[in-house]
């Protein structure tokens, strides 16, 4: 697998299971969002199908991808991903492979949004799964999965990567993305995202600050501090997957600012904050009022 930023461990144990004929059937890829899981699960299914170039997976049919869909009215992403897209899955893969006895390769990204019926279509895939088919599913929340459904897979867990990994991407004699590497600690997708897209860097930016800010304020100037980002009333999907970004923000700030000692948070302080913003992002997809959750992480802060 090439082109991947660490994870050697996780590609040295593909390389074997692949040289050994011994793939398993479904794989559950998890860990923290933006450290190349679905980069992996792309070069696996490149590699499993036989072919060379990133280029070639759109169009090439024996690679199934499925992730939520741009709703046409408010051009944000779907709630989730629907029992439609799961059946139209399911008649490609009852029709065979397209080329003589090759692989078929499913990736399902966050896995665990998808709806309760097309959750059900999938175990019932799990359950029934072919020969020479392999499913992927990608989700930093596996928890959030149905039982029935993780216990049907191999699990492979993505961790940060490491520094030295990361400098690969980067000019090093470069202060602004020197910077960048700092707050994408150890996660390549978000700092290869801010290469490209500055905008989104200094969006980034701005949930980290806003975190800052909140320590030492009383609740009514923290909820005024939010007020802004509870934002688009016609678009709650928008605003819930904007909530669940700057959440993710605040769990590595709050690292960030115990490592380099910024606040007088105590140990205990750091794993009941980041217990709080967890479980606020897992309420999340339950269509929990976001603000009452975003009141609750206020009351902890210090």
């Amino acid at each position: 697998m090439q082109d991947i930023v660490g994870h050697k461990k996780i590609i040295s144990f593909f390389d074997t299971v692949i040289h050994n004929e011994h793939l398993s059937h479904a794989y559950c890829f998890s860990g923290p969002e933006h450290v190349g899981k679905h980069a992996v699960a792309l070069s696996l299914a490149m590699r499993i199908c036989g072919l060379d170039s990133v280029s070639h997976i759109a169009s090439y049919p024996d690679i199934i991808q499925i992730h939520r869909e741009i709703h046409e009215k408010t051009g944000g992403l779907k709630k989730d991903i629907s029992i439609e897209q799961v059946r139209s899955m399911l008649s490609r893969l009852i029709q065979g492979s397209f080329y003589k006895d090759s692989y078929k390769v499913v990736i399902i990204d966050e896995a665990h949004v998808s709806s309760s019926a097309a959750s059900n279509a999938l175990l019932k895939t799990l359950e029934e799964t072919g020969k020479k088919t392999v499913i992927i599913l990608i989700s930093p929340h596996e928890d959030l999965l149905l039982p029935t459904i993780a216990s049907r897979c191999q699990h492979i867990h993505f961790s940060l990567v490491s520094p030295d990994d990361m400098t690969s991407l980067i000019d090093i004699d470069n202060e602004e993305q020197q910077e960048m590497l700092t707050y994408a600690a150890g996660r390549p997708g978000l700092l290869m995202t801010w290469l490209a897209d500055n905008d989104a860097y200094i969006q980034y930016r701005e949930y980290s600050d806003i975190f800052t800010t909140l320590f030492g304020k009383a609740l009514y100037e923290k909820i005024n501090i939010l007020d802004p980002f509870f934002g688009n009333k016609k678009d709650h999907i928008r605003t819930r997957d904007n909530l669940h970004t700057m959440l993710d923000v605040w769990k590595f700030s709050l690292v960030k600012m115990f490592k380099q000692k910024q606040n007088m948070l105590s140990v205990a302080d750091i794993i009941t904050i980041e217990h709080d913003i967890s479980h606020a992002q897992s309420l999340l997809k339950k269509n929990i009022h976001p603000r009452l959750l975003c009141e609750h992480i206020l009351c902890m802060i210090p």
